[in-house]
């Protein structure tokens, strides 16, 4: 399974970021749906 990872190697041009930014950018997008996901949370056993 070696090949599926082929030529994922680090570039010149490949932007390195800090977990902070990350967790930032995902929160954002779950946000908008923060009140669903906490119902769904709170009604699954």
């Amino acid at each position: 399974m070696g090949f599926i990872m082929d030529g994922l190697d680090a570039e010149a041009y490949d932007r390195t970021y800090r977990d902070r930014d990350l967790v930032k950018r995902i929160i954002g997008y779950f946000r908008p749906e923060a009140g669903r996901m906490t119902l769904v949370s709170l009604a699954t056993p």
